[in-house]
Order: structure tokens, then sequence, then C-alpha cells
């Protein structure tokens, strides 16, 4: 499957029983977008916490493999705008918790 039959399918997969919302939908697009779109590892990507992403510089701060930091550039349009419509609907949702995903 390529990249973009992936991103097609976060967009209109339909989950049991009709609970695949809004959020869910949001979530696993910005999780696909940005996996694709930076190279980062699924591991780095449910790592990070709402420190470590930056939207405004689009910059993503990972702690690698070997506890190493790095950066990751968000300089794909689509994975920045479904990250903005993620960080939205999570802030109604979810503002308790550190982790990002």
């Amino acid at each position: 499957m390529n990249a973009r039959a992936l991103i097609r399918t976060a967009r209109r997969c339909r989950g049991p029983r009709a609970t695949y919302d809004q959020f869910s939908r949001a979530r696993n697009i910005a999780l696909v977008e940005v996996m694709l779109s930076t190279g980062i590892r699924v591991g780095e990507l449910l790592g990070l916490t709402v420190k470590d992403v930056d939207l405004t510089d689009r910059v993503l701060y990972i702690m690698g493999k070997g506890r190493r930091p790095r950066q990751a550039l968000l300089t794909d349009r689509g994975a920045h705008s479904a990250l903005r419509r993620y960080v939205a609907l999570r802030r109604q949702r979810t503002a308790s918790t550190d982790n990002y995903f």
C-alpha cells in the first residue's frame, strides 16, 4: 500500500459499532501523516509529549534510539495541518495528559 492510499484509508475508515468519531479520525490521520512526512519510528511518535511538539516552528523534538535527542522537521503541509486539526480536538477532549497521542 502506498503512502497516499494509507492516508485515504485513515480518512474513510469506520470503527466497530460506529465509534470511529471525529477525534479518532483526526488522531489517526495525524499519526500517519507525521510518520510518512518525517520518517520517525512508531515508538518515537507515540513517545512524544506536549512539550516535544512545536507547531509554530514546525519541529518535533524526539528521543531516538540510544536515548539520543534529535529533531524532525514538519516540512509537509499535510502533516502540519493534520497535527493542527488534531490539537484543536485534543484540547477539548484530553488536555489532562502529557502524552501527545
